[in-house]
């Protein structure tokens, strides 16, 4: 049992980097909850479930037809529930990294780099759920909107219900991946990956990042297509000017056609 734990700690502490001991303590302590509740509700709406389709052989057709309905039923309370614990789990971790993010744009990518990540990976949210993992993707623009109140920061959420989240979710024609380029990046302009690659040449990633001044996961989602602030586009093109001794602007690292 203490090795496990120790495992478990370990594997929190590497998804859950910066998190303090107490704070993936808290987080734990949420998954558990959250899990928890989705079991008892899951174990009642199959109880419901077999109560209803639970018919006689010379039962009639009405009441034999009545049992897809049924199944209609437990499946939603199934989606729902699991929606329920990952925006629960969210709000516990998206919280939690509230004073270790001050900046908001750093905040902004720990949100849909980190936290959405650690989330569906944790309830085991593959991408056949694509509307579970929209509804939760959700969460992002609303912890990056909480977090710019005057007010005292947040620790949760006032939430709607699955019902209600789905429907945000699916207003307009979006899926998981675009709620997360609209709603959990900062605002910014899409990077051409390719020439982003044709600047490294022969250089690994992590060469090619100290060069031009920015960590890692810049480059990586640069490459990746995905966007940069004005000031990111700056700095990365000053350094490959000065690395291959030719003009760079910002301009020839951005992908214009999105």
């Amino acid at each position: 049992m203490g090795a496990r734990q120790h495992n478990s700690e370990r594997m929190l502490e590497s998804d859950l980097p910066k998190l303090a001991p107490d704070a993936r303590a808290r987080v734990r302590t949420a998954e558990l909850h959250a899990t928890e509740a989705s079991l008892e509700h899951g174990r009642a709406a199959c109880k419901q479930f077999l109560e209803a389709t639970e018919v006689s052989p010379n039962a009639g057709e009405a009441k034999r037809a009545g049992r897809a309905a049924a199944l209609s039923v437990l499946l939603r309370a199934f989606r729902d529930e699991k929606i329920r614990a990952g925006l629960a789990l969210f709000d516990a971790v998206a919280a939690e990294y509230l004073p270790v993010d001050r900046n908001a744009e750093t905040y902004s990518e720990r949100l849909t780099l980190t936290v959405r990540p650690f989330v569906l990976r944790r309830l085991e949210i593959g991408r056949h759920d694509r509307l579970i993992e929209g509804a939760i993707s959700t969460a992002v623009l609303e912890w990056e909107t909480g977090r710019m109140m005057p007010t005292a920061l947040p620790t949760t959420l006032a939430r709607k219900s699955p019902a209600e989240v789905i429907e945000e979710f699916m207003s307009g024609d979006r899926t998981p991946d675009k709620v997360v380029l609209e709603r959990g990046r900062p605002k910014g302009t899409p990077v051409s990956g390719e020439k982003l690659r044709t600047f490294r040449g022969k250089l690994s990633q992590l060469q090619f990042a100290n060069e031009c001044g920015v960590s890692l996961d810049t480059i990586q989602r640069g490459e990746a297509g995905d966007r940069w602030d004005e000031k990111t586009f700056i700095t990365v093109a000053e350094n490959i000017t000065a690395l291959k001794r030719k003009d760079v602007t910002p301009e020839d690292l951005k992908n214009r056609k999105n």
